[in-house]
Parts: structure tokens; sequence; C-alpha cells
């Protein structure tokens, strides 16, 4: 229950750390004449506040995978593959954000700051994709380390790459989800 609360926070955080860019964003296209400094200011303070929130429960999800790791504790597959599902338009608008800020960034001056912002941009959308993997990552490789299978390797490898993380946490969880059923299958035609 603590690694969906985890998971799900982890998903509104990194939304919210969103928001006050897509409120600035709006007000520049609506208010040609600009946006006050002190606008701008609270803005990334806002949004910083939001980030350090976000990594700090990146950190919380890491944890919380190690322990549930050694607690025997079940893998939320189903979680894990909503919340990658809700991420994606998180994934989408952080693009254009980013974007926007290296386009701004793409004059001779700047052209140091442009490239920094995009290894930052980079980073910063994996850690946080990795961090709303991590949990699968954890018990697949518990897993494949128990019962001698790579292709549970293989399946936490596919959550290291933007894009097959999402196929990834989706067939898992119907996997499991299908290895639920048979298991009840077999109980109900045993008892």
């Amino acid at each position: 229950m603590k690694n969906k609360w985890l998971l799900w926070s982890l998903c509104i955080a990194v939304y919210l750390m969103q928001l006050p860019f897509v409120g600035l964003i709006t007000a520049l296209l609506v208010d040609t004449d600009g946006v006050p400094d002190a606008a701008v200011v609270a803005v990334e303070l806002v949004s910083l506040a939001f980030c350090i929130l976000a990594v700090l429960l990146c950190f919380c999800n890491v944890l919380s995978a190690v322990l549930g790791v050694f607690k025997n504790s079940p893998a939320p597959y189903q979680t894990t593959a909503a919340v990658k599902i809700a991420l994606i338009p998180f994934y989408v608008l952080n693009f254009f954000i980013w974007a926007i800020l290296i386009i701004g960034t793409l004059n001779p001056f700047f052209l140091g700051l442009a490239i920094v912002f995009l290894i930052v941009s980079f980073l910063s959308t994996y850690v946080f994709m990795l961090a709303t993997g991590v949990h699968n990552i954890a018990h697949l490789l518990k897993r494949a380390w128990e019962e001698k299978d790579v292709r549970e390797v293989l399946w936490a490898v596919a959550h290291f790459i933007y894009f097959a993380d999402v196929v990834a946490a989706v067939l898992l969880w119907r996997r499991e989800k299908r290895a639920a059923a048979s298991d009840n299958a077999r109980a109900a035609d045993a008892g």
C-alpha cells in the first residue's frame, strides 16, 4: 500500500513542478507586453520547491523498493503501469517546456546555457522515469536471481529505456494478472 502511495505522490509532484511553468507560458501568450519579473521569480521558486519534493519522493521510492524486496512484499505492477501511463502527458509537456527554455538560450552568448539545459532536462526526466519503475526493477532482479531466469533481467532492462519502460510495465502487469488468475483457477480446481 505504501508503494502505491509513494508512486502516485511522485506522479502528482512532477505535475505540480510543471504547473507554474504552464501558467507562466500561458501568461506570456496572453499578455504580449511581458510578465513582471516578480512573477517569473515566483514561478521559479514554486517549481524548485516541487522539484525538491519530487526528488525526495524519488529517493523514497528507491528506498521503499529495496526494502520491499527484502521484506518480500509484492511488486506494485498495476500501480507502476498506471503511473507510467499517467505520466505520458508529463513527458510530452516536459519536452515542450525544456524546448522553450533551450530555444530561449539559442543566442551565441547563451549557447553554453542551452547545453546545460539540454543535459539537465534529459537527466531529470530520466531520473523520474527510473523512480517510477524502481519497484518493478527491484522485484524483477530478485526474481531473476532466485529463479536464474535471464528473461526477468530483460524485463528490468526495458525499464531503463524511454518508451520501453511504459510498454514493459503494462505487459508485466498483464502477465502478473494472468498468473494470478491461473493460480486462482488451479486453487479452485484443487479445492
